[in-house]
């Protein structure tokens, strides 16, 4: 199924060559002439606005049909499936003939012509696309990969929504982030002159590059195993994974009602912090269970996985509001409301479910609530403070109660030693304030 950026295909990615790149860059800061000024910037621009963090998707998601067209689905696509992937390896993509490739690349075309509005056909297609720009190197490869992106995330848009079809979404998505950082590399580096526009969109560039990487998908989220599954999700289906849960069914039912359940949170759990998908997240959390219908259902564990989908999307609002770097008033007011909110989802996580269970945290999502909250209260702390410094104590107190409990019940090591750091980190703001000891 893809490649990671760690790139499984062994096929190295070379961005292409500059108009301008002819003249070595003049080290004494010898002002550009202005045919290389013109072509300098165009280059910059092009890589600007390649930005993965800009738009990709089209305003209007859904695919254009003509009049008298209909929207014919595949039956069966397995084999184009098996065919597809097997270009991804590099222990088998290397040993097959240039012609066994050129079949399989044809094979992709033909479907896409007969089936064009089937979403997991365009998404092989798409994935045949990225292929050929890993192996043929041509000369424009990001806009290439922008693209293929764009066709990926809009077939997944349009009823595409599988955990297969996510998975290859992740994968290219970050490998884009990766070309993409290349290519601001090259082009800085080989781009002399800092000053006029060719300097402010150097800056800009380089300000971009630092953040970039923060778009990443979690590809852990969905693991490369999970791309079995090739069921389309929607709400309904996922309704009606929840009533065969709360009802009697038998085991086999049952247990395609939780993997329903687990991939759909996971899928939303990765999406999160992707503006141009997150926007299924509201239907898909309508049905999803809450604590007040559900704590006799045995539906426990996604119940929390629901919460902590609602805390990283309050999450992800806040970490938009401070690299806007907004000042003033009404700022600090958004930025206060939000920082409480996700405190009081955290809490509410914390004493209504998971201090009540008995389970062992295991899980992300059992983990973040406890490390969140911490993080919260050391980060913020003159926030909590200025509005209450009585509240503060309370939830100091409190919170290094929850680190002491999360300790004992969590079995993994790594969220433990943060955990301690944690800890130690409140007690020591106890302490200066006197209140260790009460």
């Amino acid at each position: 199924m893809g490649m990671s950026s760690g790139s499984n295909s062994g096929i190295s990615i070379q961005p292409q060559k500059l108009k301008f790149e002819s003249k070595p860059p003049d080290k004494g800061g010898t002002k550009l002439s202005f045919r290389d000024t013109e072509s300098a910037l165009e280059s910059l621009k092009k890589i600007n606005r390649l930005y993965p963090g800009r738009k990709i998707l089209p305003k209007k998601i859904t695919y254009k049909k003509g009049f008298f067209e209909f929207k014919r689905l595949a039956k069966d696509i397995s084999e184009l499936v098996n065919d597809i992937e097997r270009l991804f390896y590099r222990e088998q993509a290397v040993s097959m003939k240039p012609k066994e490739i050129d079949g399989i690349i044809k094979k992709a075309n033909t479907y896409h012509k007969k089936y064009k509005y089937d979403p997991n056909v365009r998404v092989l297609y798409a994935i045949s696309k990225y292929y050929l720009i890993l192996a043929e190197k041509p000369a424009n490869p990001l806009e290439q990969m922008h693209n293929v992106v764009k066709e990926i995330g809009q077939a997944i848009l349009n009823d595409g929504l599988t955990a297969y079809n996510m998975r290859q979404f992740v994968v290219v998505y970050n490998q884009y982030i990766e070309m993409w950082k290349k290519q601001v590399v090259r082009t800085i580096h080989r781009t002399p002159g800092q000053e006029g526009s060719v300097g402010k969109l150097k800056i800009e560039l380089e300000n971009r590059l630092i953040k970039v990487d923060r778009l990443k998908f979690n590809e852990d989220l969905l693991r490369k195993d999970l791309t079995v599954y090739r069921e389309i999700l929607n709400p309904d289906k996922i309704k009606d994974a929840l009533d065969t849960i709360q009802g009697e069914a038998s085991a086999r039912a049952m247990h395609l009602a939780n993997i329903r359940l687990f991939l759909i949170t996971q899928i939303l759990l990765t999406i999160v912090r992707s503006p141009e998908l997150n926007i299924i997240i509201p239907g898909f959390m309508k049905v999803l269970p809450d604590f007040a219908e559900s704590m006799n259902t045995g539906l426990l564990q996604f119940v929390l996985r629901r919460r902590v989908i609602n805390s990283e999307l309050v999450k992800f609002e806040l970490e938009q509001i401070e690299a806007a770097g907004l000042k003033g008033e009404k700022a600090r007011g958004e930025l206060s409301s939000i920082v409480f909110q996700l405190y009081a989802d955290y809490k509410e996580t914390i004493e209504k479910f998971l201090i009540q269970s008995k389970f062992r945290f295991k899980e992300n999502s059992m983990i973040s609530p406890f490390l969140g909250i911490a993080k919260l209260l050391i980060k913020y702390k003159k926030l909590f403070q200025a509005y209450s410094e009585e509240g503060y104590k309370k939830s100091l107190q409190e919170t290094n109660k929850y680190m002491a409990f999360f300790m004992q019940r969590c079995p993994r090591k790594k969220p433990v030693e943060l955990a301690h750091k944690y800890r130690i980190t409140l007690q020591k703001i106890l302490a200066e304030k006197g209140w260790l000891s009460e």
